[in-house]
């Protein structure tokens, strides 16, 4: 009888450790595919900070999706006063394909989703860790440009939607995300 006994004990111990190995396996493999994304993100990127990558990739970026991160300013200036005007949408769209970022389905898809629904502050407040990251790594000549260039395009999508008679303005909210992420690129 105790030889029955001790087979079925090994046979349950034997499925214990099975199910042991599949979950710590499954975990390394997560575990895996996580260093790897934010390995392509920094790759991406040239970021090394750790945060800033968790927070990018914690919000679904892929590194061939990072080309979208460059046109965050310009969602979060147009969605400032919380809806998305369709001249901000085309003027977002045409800064897209300015940036090469047509050439990647899954980027646009990304950024169509963002203009579709807001993204919330989470993605203003990741995109303010890579800018400063970046920034700590350009050269003061090379920073100014890039700043200047980000600057410029949310500063278009904000009179894109127009004033009185179609003239272009920039509302109070546009202004105030305009400051901010002016004081996040410095």
């Amino acid at each position: 009888m105790s030889g029955v006994f001790d087979e079925r004990a090994k046979a349950l111990e034997d499925k214990f450790f099975a199910d042991q190995d599949a979950n710590l396996l499954q975990q390394m493999q997560s575990d895996f595919v996580s260093s790897d994304r934010k390995s392509g993100l920094a790759a991406a990127s040239g970021i090394d900070d750790a945060t800033t990558l968790a927070a990018i990739d914690a919000l679904g970026v892929k590194p061939e999706t990072l080309a979208a991160l460059q046109l965050i300013p310009l969602v979060a200036v147009a969605w400032a006063d919380g809806q998305m005007q369709s001249n901000e949408r085309n003027a977002i769209l045409a800064a897209a394909e300015d940036s090469g970022l047509g050439g990647s389905p899954a980027a646009r898809k990304l950024l169509v989703s963002w203009l579709d629904q807001n993204p919330g502050s989470e993605l203003v407040d990741a995109w303010k860790g890579y800018a400063a990251a970046m920034l700590a790594d350009l050269s003061p000549e090379a920073a100014g440009v890039m700043r200047g260039k980000l600057l410029e395009g949310a500063r278009e999508v904000a009179t894109a939607a127009g004033g009185f008679l179609g003239i272009g303005s920039i509302s109070d909210e546009e202004r105030a995300v305009l400051v901010s992420l002016e004081q996040a690129l410095q």
